[in-house]
């Protein structure tokens, strides 16, 4: 994985140019953590946001029995040309919990996860700082 820690003399643009690279050279499995930084190992990778980038940029698809699973749920769609795109649950965790208590109890339980906007194929601004 294109991934660094914090005592390294890696920069993030850094990180994100390797990412690039190695999806350009055949690379076919990214990590995906929660905004792409796991403050308890102190280290930094390629999140959801990350993965799905490259797939639309490389104009791939997840593996197939994820894509199934994915398109049931509502996270990807697929356009009028067959074309993969993200669906309307996209970025929702909510629609994994049973109600919106078990919702609230899950924000509560992991105080880093600031947010679950986008803009675009990023987390929104404000999400990520």
């Amino acid at each position: 994985a294109p991934c660094f820690t914090l005592h390294s003399q890696v920069t993030a643009e850094g990180q994100q140019m390797a990412t690039e690279l190695l999806a350009a050279a055949g690379a076919n499995f990214f990590m995906d953590v929660y905004l792409g930084n796991d403050r308890m190992l102190a280290y930094f990778d390629t999140s959801g946001h990350d993965d799905q980038t490259l797939r639309e940029i490389h104009e791939l698809e997840p593996a197939p029995e994820y894509l199934s699973w994915a398109m049931d749920k509502g996270i990807f769609v697929r356009d009028e040309d067959g074309g993969l795109e993200r669906g309307p649950n996209w970025g929702k965790p909510e629609q994994f919990c049973a109600s919106e208590s078990d919702y609230q109890r899950l924000l509560e339980s992991v105080p880093a996860a600031y947010g679950f906007d986008n803009a675009g194929p990023r987390p929104s601004n404000q999400v990520a700082r």
